[in-house]
């Protein structure tokens, strides 16, 4: 009887515990954009009620709140008062052009993800019958298969090999693998005040300004009638903005010549390479090159000679937010 006792305390405190939280209303998602998670917790543990709950999504950039409808607002409010308070944003931005493409064929069998059977006896060939003094004879039939095991995707040749003494032998399997290689690395970094934008140096002055001038003509960045250009330098403009799960970064190429004396410089947006990219706190956001950009453009405007035709560009962006009154985002 005593032995009871412990388990009849332990139904009593659950089933004392069930009321509060069974009484909660379905839960709500809240955008937390590019808030800290920390700073996110913190703020949900003085707002929400005794038996309110929450998780935090950092990979959806939102917060699942359990809570009474009027905490559940209450909670949004604060929220987006916290996402619209002052702010700095830093930024880093790597630009790795003239990558190749490189395919290596390996006779090693990949993890299991992909299975091939190969037979590894035959059974003796059999005699079916005689015709014009000759013997006709059927090969032994494949039998005790095993699996070789490859990347799905992948591109397999088997050789079935010969047989000697009824066990396959001489089977092997190559397996074709492709990869992005090499190319050379610029990494450019800045900060904003948000929403305001900030525009960081590519090239002071780019090697071939005249070509630039054609490239822009072209492309429809400045008219036909545009002048010759005697120098020219390179930028990249970088406008933050709030987005439902993240932060929304702005990427626009922008060209510069000088102005007049006393006068400030001639920005030129390049706007078919313009980019938007999504980030979220510590998940850097990649893109292959800028929409609309061609081997031609990464010579031009980042001064660079391994782009050529067959090469690729591949860009990696990240960003982090300090809120001046909440703490940093890392």
């Amino acid at each position: 009887m005593k032995a009871l006792i412990p388990v009849l305390v332990g139904i009593l405190s659950l089933s004392s515990i069930r009321p509060a939280t069974a009484g909660l209303p379905p839960h709500e998602d809240i955008s937390i954009g590019s808030l800290p998670a920390e700073s996110v917790t913190a703020t949900l543990r003085k707002t929400l009620s005794p038996q309110g709950r929450f998780v935090v999504l950092p990979a959806g950039g939102t917060v699942r709140i359990f809570d009474t409808p009027d905490k559940i607002e209450t909670a949004r409010r604060v929220l987006q008062e916290m996402q619209n308070a002052p702010s700095i944003v830093s930024f880093a931005i790597n630009v790795r052009t003239g990558m190749r493409q490189v395919t290596r064929q390996s006779p090693q069998q990949g993890p299991v993800d992909y299975e091939i059977p190969v037979p590894q006896t035959y059974g003796a060939p059999q005699i079916v019958g005689q015709t014009g003094g000759r013997v006709i004879v059927t090969p032994g039939m494949p039998g005790n298969f095993t699996t070789r095991h490859v990347n799905p995707g992948d591109r397999v040749y088997v050789n079935p090999g010969y047989v000697t003494g009824g066990y396959t032998t001489g089977t092997e399997m190559r397996v074709t693998n492709t990869s992005t290689e090499g190319g050379v690395n610029r990494k450019y970094t800045g900060s904003t005040v948000f929403p305001r934008p900030a525009a960081v140096t590519v090239s002071a002055a780019v090697p071939d300004p005249q070509g630039l001038h054609d490239w822009a003509v072209k492309n429809g960045a400045v008219p036909v009638g545009e002048p010759a250009w005697a120098s020219a330098g390179t930028e990249l403009a970088v406008t933050p903005e709030h987005a439902g799960d993240g932060l929304l970064l702005n990427l626009m190429p922008q060209i510069v010549l000088a102005g007049p004396v006393g006068q400030p410089p001639r920005r030129i947006p390049v706007k078919v390479c313009a980019a938007s990219v999504l980030t979220k706190p510590g998940a850097p956001a990649t893109l292959e090159g800028f929409p609309g950009a061609d081997p031609e453009f990464y010579r031009l405007f980042f001064g660079v000679k391994e782009s050529t035709d067959d090469t690729s560009t591949m860009i990696t962006v990240a960003a982090a937010t300090e809120y001046m009154t909440q703490g940093s985002v890392k």
